[in-house]
Formats: C-alpha cells, structure tokens, sequence
C-alpha cells in the first residue's frame, strides 16, 4: 500500500472515531438531570412533563430539512423547543451538542433520550406521545 493509501485509512479511522467519540457523549447524558435553558426555561424542564429539545443550525443540510418539521408540531405542541446553536451556543455548551440536528427529550427535569441526526415526523410524534 502506498502512502496516501495509509493517509487515506488514517483520515478514515479517525473521522469514524470522532463519531463514535460523539455518540458516546450524547448517550452519557441519558438519565441526567436537564440543565435550563438560557431563554428563560421555557416548557417546564426543571418540572413535571415532558419537552423534546431541537438543536439546530441555520446552515445545516440536514436541519433545514427538519426545521419545517419541527416548526410543525412546536405549533401544536407547546412541549416542543428549538434552539439555534449558533445564537445560544451557551446552552448548546451546556447540553453538551457536539452535532446538528440533535433532538434531546427530557421529562421530569431529566434528559431521556438524544437522537444525533435527522429524525422522522413519526419518530418525533412517538417521542411527544409517550408516557412513561
């Protein structure tokens, strides 16, 4: 093997790498308690219910797709927030966003469930409508 055949499986090993680094990241945040939101903590983290979380930025591909979707049930949902990652990158910081679209569920003050990437309107609705 040449040596740009050993840059290009380094390159490779380490991009895989970084992304298992933050897959790890996000699943460590399950079960913790939900830090407040800079903008006031709206949807009653820190209580009872439930609010699903949209960490987005206005320059991502995958988010400009979701963003609509999310617009959708945030108006029909009042649980439903989204934050702009390049306008409040403090609470990105603190909820530990490492990439976008992330989608953090968090009910009674702890964070239930992140999911890294694009996620289906079905999807998002089953998180909205689950009780436990």
């Amino acid at each position: 093997m040449s040596w740009v055949g050993w840059v290009l499986l380094l390159l490779t090993g380490t991009f895989v790498l970084f992304q298992l680094y933050i897959y790890l990241q996000s699943k460590r945040l399950v079960g913790k308690a939900a830090p407040a939101l800079e903008s006031g903590d709206k949807g009653g983290l820190q209580g009872s219910g439930q609010t699903l979380l949209y960490f987005y930025s206005p320059n991502c591909g995958p988010c400009r797709k979701m963003t609509p979707l999310i617009d959708e049930l945030a108006s029909r949902h009042d649980n439903v927030v989204s934050v702009d990652v390049s306008r409040e990158l403090e609470t990105a910081r603190t909820y530990r966003v490492r990439a976008v679209p992330t989608t953090v569920l968090v009910r009674d003050g702890r964070i239930r469930k992140v999911l890294l990437g694009f996620q289906s309107v079905k999807k998002l609705k089953g998180l909205l409508s689950v009780d436990t």
